[in-house]
């Protein structure tokens, strides 16, 4: 059987073969630059009209690879504007264990508005020059990579003014910069036309490492894009915002991606085996991430329904199993880590639409 690495390589060529192949109208997004080696998920826009198609195509190419099951996840698919609206697929293998997970955009967003709509990213795409698949334009690409670099400093925690020479905003300011060169005037034309001067500013910034620079430019840039796009499509812009902040407020508080989960300890070692196969599915990339409590503090705080809204999973102690009860899970009924890392991975399983398996 194939290692988890080696099955992940060979499904991501053989479902890109058949995208090619059939036609499907595709545009590969970002993060391929050691395809079919991906760190997370494969981001891919799909024309919203061949979505069906695709995923029989996925279906397929699973069973032929031999994964176990196939899930889709709906719970970033349920705003009012397409647009927003993300499909989430994942591919399990249950041992030994490995997972793949494809995203499915229908644009590129700032703010909830369109910077790219799914027409713009599928009319400007071309194919790769060296690899088997379709990508989305470099400058779409290289902006998205400028916006992320913003992200990826307040995600991380990032105060000081340089940029970290070992993070991944430094790996994203390196792609941008080398892009730049060889492509500088119609690279800021690009810029220029989406941002104003606030794009070349933010450039600049980069290329000096000035990283509160960096993220003012960036904070202009966003204002600018915003500004502008209302002016041209008030009303557009009203039902974007409101039809996002509608579908955010649902997921964060009432329909996570994640889910809590009661699982009855009766001894110190028996939370350690738990954490173990937890992380263990951390490693794979199968859970984003987990939090312990108790069950007697049973109000969950903004960094658990973080968590939750992610996909993660909040695990609640408890002191005693109730009996025939599904939602428990006993540590004492599995005997291997092996076991109990089956169980928890069915849980997360069971948490969405069934595809195949």
């Amino acid at each position: 059987m194939l290692p988890s690495a080696e099955l992940q390589e060979q499904t991501v060529v053989a479902l890109f073969q058949k995208m090619e192949k059939e036609g499907i109208r595709y545009a590969l997004l970002r993060n391929f630059e050691d395809f079919p080696r991906f760190g997370h998920d494969v981001d891919l826009v799909i024309h919203r009209d061949d979505l069906l198609k695709w995923r029989n195509q996925l279906k397929s190419v699973a069973l032929e690879e031999g994964w176990d099951t196939v899930t889709e996840c709906a719970h970033w698919a349920q705003s009012g504007s397409a647009l927003h609206n993300i499909e989430v697929f994942r591919l399990y293998r249950k041992e030994p264990l490995a997972y793949l997970q494809v995203d499915v955009f229908h644009g590129s967003l700032l703010w909830a508005l369109p910077l790219y709509s799914e027409e713009d990213i599928l009319t400007g795409r071309i194919k790769h020059s060296a690899q088997p698949f379709t990508q989305c334009h470099p400058h779409v690409e290289h902006i998205n990579h400028l916006l992320q670099i913003a992200k990826v400093s307040a995600y991380s925690g990032m105060t000081a003014e340089l940029f970290d020479t070992e993070g991944k905003a430094e790996r994203y300011r390196q792609k941008v910069l080398t892009y730049h060169q060889s492509d500088q005037d119609a690279f800021e034309t690009v810029l220029k036309s989406s941002f104003s001067v606030h794009g070349l500013q933010a450039l600049q910034a980069l290329e000096s490492k000035n990283l509160l620079r960096f993220n003012h430019a960036i904070q202009k840039c966003r204002q600018y894009f915003f500004f502008a796009f209302l002016m041209r499509h008030p009303l557009k812009t009203l039902r974007l915002l409101g039809n996002r902040l509608q579908h955010k407020f649902y997921s964060f508080w009432f329909r996570p991606c994640g889910f809590v989960l009661s699982i009855h300890v009766s001894a110190e070692e028996e939370k350690q085996r738990i954490q173990d196969a937890l992380q263990s599915l951390m490693d794979a990339n199968a859970l984003i991430g987990f939090s312990l409590k108790w069950a007697d503090l049973p109000r969950l705080n903004k960094q658990e329904r973080c968590i939750l809204e992610r996909g993660g999973l909040i695990v609640k102690w408890v002191n005693v199993a109730k009996k025939g009860c599904q939602s428990t899970l006993t540590v004492a009924d599995y005997g291997t880590k092996a076991a109990l890392t089956g169980v928890l991975l069915e849980r997360l399983i069971q948490r969405h639409q069934r595809l195949s398996g």
